[in-house]
Formats: structure tokens, C-alpha cells, sequence
């Protein structure tokens, strides 16, 4: 899905590994992370990543940033991969 906010920075919905940083041809700049229950988020069109090859991250903490319109909000790639499917991240969290 695609996120609108008026937050520069995106956090990780909880804590896990960064096993991916890389440029997608479909999503741009993409910080992937793996979690405890080999859950993945995948956090796509940042301007910047936050984060490194093999960090952990918290719940919370910075992954990355994405740039503002001049309206004060921007939009980024987001998704939810569990058992090699991509699931509804709207069925297992909260948008504010």
C-alpha cells in the first residue's frame, strides 16, 4: 500500500534485522526488515535510509525519510510479507 503522512521519517512497526537496502526498479530506495516471527516489513520510495545491512532496529526507531510535498506531506511504500505471501497490512495494524 501506499502511506500518506505528513511524518518525514518512517519507523519500524516492530523490532527485527534489516536484511535488505537497496534501489527497487518498482519501489525505489527500499529498507526491508525481518522479524521474530520471520514476518517481513517492507518500507519502499525513501529518500534516505536510516539503517544498515544487518542492523537491528527497535520498535519505533527510524528507517528512513521521505520527502514533503510543499503541501507538508509525502507518501511511502509499505507492506507486509509473512510465509512468502504479501498480506493486507490493513488487517494487522492500526493507520493513524
Amino acid at each position: 500500500v501506499k502511506v500518506e503522512t505528513s511524518a518525514e521519517a518512517i519507523d519500524s512497526m516492530k523490532e527485527g534485522y534489516v536484511v535488505e537496502v537497496k534501489k527497487k526498479s518498482d519501489t525505489g530506495l527500499t529498507v526491508v526488515v525481518q522479524h521474530a516471527d520471520n514476518s517481513y516489513s517492507w518500507y519502499g520510495q525513501l529518500k534516505k535510509a536510516n539503517v544498515a545491512l544487518y542492523d537491528f532496529v527497535d520498535k519505533g526507531e527510524k528507517i528512513g525519510q521521505i520527502s514533503l510535498d510543499d503541501q507538508g506531506k509525502g507518501t511511502y511504500y509499505f507492506a507486509i510479507k509473512q510465509n512468502e505471501q504479501f498480506i493486507d497490512p490493513i488487517q494487522v495494524m492500526t493507520f493513524e
